[in-house]
């Protein structure tokens, strides 16, 4: 696969990275969300759910395993509005052919989507046959997801094990997001003893 940046937007603070794909996957830059505080992540998901005017109903905690649930409506939100930012930007960058050279100006010589758009229209820059390519390579940022030693905390409802918060996480990558990668910062010996039970 082509990409469009050879850089990455690391892990940092949380409130740094936690709209991160919103801002940045539309161009082709990957970047990371940290799943550690699921109440921040429930403000920040209603802030754009009315921002966009999305329907928008809160995830209490009277709610069964609603850490789960918070993250989940979260990645799910973050998916749905980076995507619409990146077909939207597909067609701003496309509509003539000073836009896709603008758009390629921009980028570094080591971009492989550049070297190759540079073969490509070597001979001749069809405009209709560079758009087609183009809509065919482009790419959006990768969303990564982030775990943290930090939320190994207790999460007591009706005192079940399941409601530690990095199960919670790990039931989330495993049942709504396994085809997104996880970035693991975490080292802590319950997580991998779900892990194993989890395989």
């Amino acid at each position: 696969m082509l990409k469009t940046h050879s850089f990455h937007i690391p892990v940092m603070g949380i409130g740094f990275i936690i709209d991160s794909p919103l801002k940045v996957s539309r161009f082709g830059i990957d970047s990371v969300i940290s799943l550690v505080d699921d109440i921040l992540l429930e403000k920040i998901r209603k802030m754009y759910s009315l921002k966009f005017k999305i329907p928008y109903d809160e995830i209490t905690e009277k709610m069964d395993d609603f850490r789960a649930e918070r993250v989940t409506s979260y990645l799910n939100l973050m998916k749905t509005l980076s995507e619409e930012k990146f077909e939207e930007f597909k067609k701003n960058i496309t509509q003539t052919k000073q836009d896709i050279v603008d758009f390629f100006e921009d980028l570094p010589d080591s971009s492989s989507l550049k070297q190759e758009f540079v073969k490509v229209t070597s001979s001749n820059f069809d405009v209709k046959k560079v758009t087609d390519w183009l809509k065919e390579n482009l790419s959006m940022g990768q969303i990564d997801v982030n775990i943290m030693t930090k939320v190994d905390k207790d999460n007591y409802t009706k005192s079940l094990f399941k409601f530690y918060s990095i199960k919670v996480l790990w039931r989330i990558i495993w049942l709504y997001f396994r085809k997104i990668p996880l970035i693991i910062h975490s080292f802590d010996r319950a997580f991998y003893r779900y892990q194993t039970k989890k395989k």
